[in-house]
C-alpha cells in the first residue's frame, strides 16, 4: 500500500542528522534543512526548541568539523557561536 505521509520523528532523525554530520562549506544547504524542520515542527506543534552542538558533539561528525557554540569558560557568559547552522532539535514530548 502507497503511504502519503511521513512521521514527524523521522523527518527531526533526518534533520539532525544531516546539520551533525554535512561537510562544513554547505552551510546553505543546511540552513535550507532548519527552515524545513522549525515549519514542521511548528505546523505540528510540537517544536520543542534546539540546541547547538559543541565541539564533543562534532569530534564524531562523519564529515563536519565546524561547531555551533564554544562555551565561555570565564563565566561571563559571552558563548561564542561560530557556525550557527550546527543545531540539534527536539520534539515537545521529548
Amino acid at each position: 500500500m502507497k503511504r502519503d505521509t511521513i512521521a514527524v520523528r523521522d523527518m527531526l532523525c533526518f534533520a539532525n542528522t544531516y546539520l551533525h554530520n554535512t561537510h562544513d562549506d554547505l552551510v546553505g544547504q543546511r540552513k535550507g534543512v532548519i527552515d524545513m524542520i522549525e515549519a514542521v515542527l511548528i505546523k505540528a506543534n510540537n517544536y520543542g526548541g534546539f540546541g547547538y552542538l559543541n565541539e564533543n558533539y562534532m569530534k564524531v561528525s562523519e564529515h563536519g568539523k565546524s561547531v555551533g557554540i564554544i562555551y565561555d569558560e570565564s563565566g561571563a557568559g559571552k558563548h561564542i557561536r561560530p557556525d550557527e547552522t550546527r543545531r540539534c532539535y527536539r520534539l515537545k514530548t521529548w
